[in-house]
This record gives structure tokens, C-alpha cells and sequence, in this order.
């Protein structure tokens, strides 16, 4: 039998995702049914096409597989679309659902050949997805009434599923998945199609893991931030770490910037301008710091009630390697409901909920926020009822990183590179219109603190702008300021907009560049996209 195809042996269904299906499974009178069908082949062959779609409809759908004709749940039905391509519809048709779940199509041999030829397949994947009668997650069906295939409607690789019904005599594995996936119930009610997806998910995760070093060999460990045991005491703003220097010089030498989950963002740790009172245990005499001392002795009392054997103005827990959190590092967040991996140039403390790798590789960071590996991170991470997901060290160390060739790595790093520093800058725009706002907006007497929609004001249109203005404020812009400050606000926001849309460029280069080193095909990059 003459055929192209290099993955009529592939499968579209993981083994595993159907074991327990598949052990459920007790197939004697069915098995009788099928050795009948085979036996009449021959003469089946030699009848013309609309008696071979009658038998297989009775015989193979109706009798096997366990679809209805006639009576009260109709689950097969011709075909009677205008251009009446395929022979035979499944799915629960009633008057208020037309739509089938699947469309079957007899491939007409031509003269003495049998069997589905390259030319019959190529001429049923030319028209079949022309068809739009079908369910989102439907299947197209080709057979020959010996050999039938299974093409998934939603798949861009026109792949199949093949079944050879002669094979399965002989072969119990083959037939019992077989019915498994093509019987009525499953078919119908969206098993098989559910089965897909998981079977999908399974062989490209398996893709991704297969042959590639992890991060922790080509990389080393991941770390955790700090412990302190009690924040309140140890992390202090900016005007409590110029007085406390001011009081004793010295305090400089344990005062370290601190980087909390809200810092840590996708491409840039961006400091809120906290400060660690930096004690590790073992290391400094809190006597030789007298103004440090005096601002935790408040807190002694709750100090000496945590755990541990450290002294009651040490820091509860640190890591093991210390000196690494004050160079310059990766770093990304324990939660988030995207990725947050950045390079820190700060030389920041992270907190319990920080962690990092003292590589500082713009190659890896591009690969950690590209789709790909948030795809895997997210499926091995724990989702929090927030819709945060729960990032483990383990599973960090253990993500694929493909050996990219020198040009790729370079221009993956120059990406990385680019959206640091654009997200920088945008940020900066942002906070500077806000301090505007602010310093000429805000009448004396009232708290700084801006809402949360003037904090986001780019979000917003000018007039919701000044609304919020209004609201907050209770006042509204000078009569004479109001042009001034709408060219303004849309200049700004403009250019967050543009940067923006720059950042997503490069993020977006940086995927088809990932895609390429993993190999994926267009399904597989689909399947990656819509998961994430």
C-alpha cells in the first residue's frame, strides 16, 4: 500500500493517560463482532459505496461501538451539508444541537488498489478541515473499512491515530484501545478529547525534559533569602537607616538593602528603599553597634521567643553561602502569578520568599521568563487559591536548559538585556509622574499616599484621571492647568505604552527563539501558549 507518511506508527494517546481506562475494559462480545466485520471484508470490498457505508455504520458504529441510528438518542447520521463531503456524522444530535463531535469520511479505492493511499489522504487533509460543523475539540474519521484514522479537528500537524481493525485480532492491546477511544461514550461526551489534551501535555513534557542538562548542572544551586524571624524589628525604611547611621556611623556596616516579594517583578528588581538589619549569627557583637542595639531592644522580648539557638538580635535563618546575596545575582520571587526572574545589579538581601542562583547569565534569565519554561514551571508548581503559583528551589534546579549555539545565547542576553533596562525606564516614568501628581496636585495638609488607580494612573483615561483627582484630592486642576495637564498625562502615558510594546516584541522574539531550541512544532507552541 502506497503511503508518505513517515508517523503512521506514532501516537497521539500516552499509554499512561490511559491505563486506567484501558485495565476497565472487557472486550469478548465485542471481540466476536469485529471477527465477523473482518471476515466479510473481502466481500465488502466488491459492493459499491453506498452498501460499504451502510455496513460499516451498522456493523463497526452502531453494533461495536455502540452509536444510534434510530429512536429517541439519534448519534449517527448522514451527512446532508451542502457540499457533502463526508459520509457519516457522530455526536447527540437533537433539534436545539446539530453539531457533531466527529465526521466520517470512506476513502473510495480506485480500481483493484485497497487500502488508504497518499493521494486519498492528502485529498481528505485538503478538504476535511474545510469542514466547520464541528465541535471545537471534534475529530475527522477516514477509513477504508479495514484501517480507520483519527485526526484531532483542532491540531495544525494534520497528524492521526490509526487503527487497523484486521490487526486487532491478533492483538488485544490495539483493540482495546481502540474501543476505548472510539466507543459512543467516550467519544460523545468529550473523554477522548479530554484524553488528547492530557496526552499532549504528557509527550511535551517529556519533550522538554528528554536530553537536556538542568539548571542546578549547568548553573549550581539555587538559594533562599533570609529568615527573620520578626520583620518588624529588622527591616527598616530609608529615613530609619539615615538616623540610626547618624547616631553611630557604624551601623552602616550592617545595614544591607533588603529586597522583599513585592520587589522582585519580570526583568528588574526594582528596591523600595528598605534596609536589613544585617546580624548573621556568629558575626557581630550587637555591643559595637550601640544605635542598631537600642532600635531592637523593643522588640527583645519577641526576639527571644523564636526558634533556634541564635542570640536575640540575630537574624533567625540565613544562607548558607551569605557573601553570594551581595553580589550581583538572579533572583526571582517564591510566589507570583507570572514569572519574575531578573538579574539584581543591587546586591540586595532577599526575604524567605526570595530566592536566587549566583549566576548572573542574561541567557538564562531570557530562558526563565520565555513561555516555555513558565509552561513548565507551572505545571510543577503548587497553585495557591489566589492563582499564584508556589515556586520550589527543586523544581528551578531541575528545568531543562538547551546548550544554545553562540549566536542564539548572544541575542537571547541582548533581549534580556534590553527589557531590564526598558522596564527600568518605564518604571521610572511611572513613579515621576506620579511624584507630579503629587507635588502639584495634592493640597497641603493631605496624606502623600496616592489611590490605588492614581498609583496605576496609566491605566486610565485623563478624565477617569481627573475624577480620581477629585475624589482623592477633593480638588480638582486650575480651569487654566486642565489642557496642560491632559497633553501631559497622554504624552506620558504614550511612552509607557510604546515601552510596552517594545518589552512584548522582545519577549516574544525571545519565545520563537526558545521554540527553535526545543524544537517544537506549531502544536506545540500552541498547546504552550493557550496553558500560559
Amino acid at each position: 500500500m502506497e503511503n508518505n507518511r513517515n508517523n503512521l506508527s506514532e501516537t497521539l494517546f500516552h499509554t499512561q493517560i490511559l491505563e486506567t481506562g484501558l485495565k476497565q475494559l472487557s472486550l469478548d462480545s465485542q471481540k466476536a463482532i469485529l471477527q465477523a466485520w473482518v471476515d466479510r471484508l473481502d466481500e465488502l470490498n466488491k459492493k459499491d459505496k453506498a452498501s460499504q457505508i451502510s455496513a460499516f455504520s451498522a456493523e463497526i458504529l452502531e453494533k461495536l461501538l455502540g452509536y444510534n441510528a434510530s429512536g429517541n438518542t439519534i448519534t449517527i447520521k448522514a451527512d446532508t451539508t451542502p457540499d457533502h463531503f463526508f459520509d457519516l456524522l457522530l455526536g447527540q444530535f437533537k433539534p436545539a444541537n446539530q453539531n457533531a463531535v466527529a465526521a466520517l469520511k470512506l476513502a473510495e479505492s480506485a480500481g483493484k488498489e485497497s487500502g488508504i493511499s497518499s493521494e486519498m489522504e492528502k485529498n481528505f487533509k485538503d478538504e476535511a478541515w474545510k469542514f466547520t460543523e464541528l465541535e471545537k475539540d471534534g475529530f475527522y474519521l477516514l477509513t477504508d473499512l479495514n484501517e480507520i484514522r483519527l485526526y484531532p479537528k483542532n491540531r495544525k500537524n494534520k497528524i492521526c491515530e490509526r487503527f487497523v481493525l484486521s490487526e486487532m485480532l491478533e492483538n488485544e492491546t490495539a483493540f482495546s484501545r481502540f474501543y476505548l477511544l472510539l466507543n459512543a461514550i467516550n467519544l460523545l461526551s468529550g473523554k477522548t478529547a479530554k484524553w488528547l489534551h492530557e496526552s499532549a501535555v504528557l509527550f511535551l513534557n517529556e519533550k522538554l525534559r528528554t536530553s537536556y542538562q538542568t539548571l542546578k548542572e549547568m548553573y549550581g544551586p539555587v538559594h533562599r533569602g533570609i529568615v527573620t524571624g520578626l520583620d518588624a524589628a529588622f527591616v527598616i525604611d530609608e529615613a530609619t537607616k539615615d538616623r540610626l547611621i547618624k547616631e553611630d556611623p557604624r551601623s552602616a556596616d550592617i545595614l544591607k538593602p533588603y529586597v522583599d516579594k513585592a520587589d522582585l517583578d519580570k526583568w528588574l528588581t526594582d528596591s523600595r528603599s528598605l534596609w536589613l538589619i544585617y546580624t548573621p549569627e556568629n558575626l557581630y557583637d550587637i555591643e559595637n553597634y550601640p544605635a542598631i542595639k537600642n532600635h531592637l531592644m523593643p522588640f527583645k522580648e519577641q526576639l527571644e521567643k523564636r526558634a533556634g539557638s541564635q542570640k536575640w538580635y540575630e537574624l533567625e535563618q540565613v544562607s548558607a553561602h551569605p557573601e553570594s546575596m551581595f553580589a550581583t545575582k538572579l533572583g526571582f520571587s517564591e510566589h507570583s502569578h507570572n514569572p519574575t526572574f531578573a538579574i539584581d545589579k543591587n546586591g540586595g538581601v532577599y526575604d524567605h520568599t526570595g530566592f536566587y542562583t549566583t549566576e548572573s547569565d542574561y541567557y538564562l534569565v531570557a530562558l526563565l521568563n520565555s513561555s516555555v519554561l513558565w509552561y513548565l514551571i507551572r505545571n510543577s508548581s503548587l497553585k495557591k487559591p489566589d492563582g499564584t503559583y508556589e515556586l520550589s528551589a527543586r523544581e528551578i534546579e531541575n528545568l531543562p536548559i538547551p546548550d544554545a549555539p553562540g549566536l542564539v545565547r548572544g541575542r537571547m542576553g541582548q533581549l534580556s538585556d534590553f527589557c531590564h533596562d526598558a522596564v527600568l525606564t518605564r518604571n521610572d516614568l511611572i513613579k515621576h509622574f506620579r511624584g507630579m501628581t503629587a507635588y502639584n496636585l495634592l493640597p497641603e495638609g493631605l496624606s502623600s499616599t496616592l489611590t490605588q488607580r492614581l498609583h496605576n494612573w496609566f491605566s486610565l483615561e485623563f478624565d477617569t484621571f481627573r475624577s480620581e483627582i477629585v475624589d482623592s484630592f477633593k480638588t480638582d486642576i486650575p480651569a487654566d492647568d486642565i489642557q496642560l495637564w491632559n497633553d501631559y498625562f497622554y504624552q506620558e502615558r504614550n511612552k509607557v505604552f510604546n515601552m510596552n510594546a517594545d518589552i512584548a516584541r522582545s519577549e516574544k522574539e525571545i519565545d520563537l527563539l526558545v521554540y527553535e531550541l526545543f524544537g517544537l512544532n506549531p502544536d506545540e507552541i500552541d498547546l504552550i501558549e493557550r496553558m500560559v
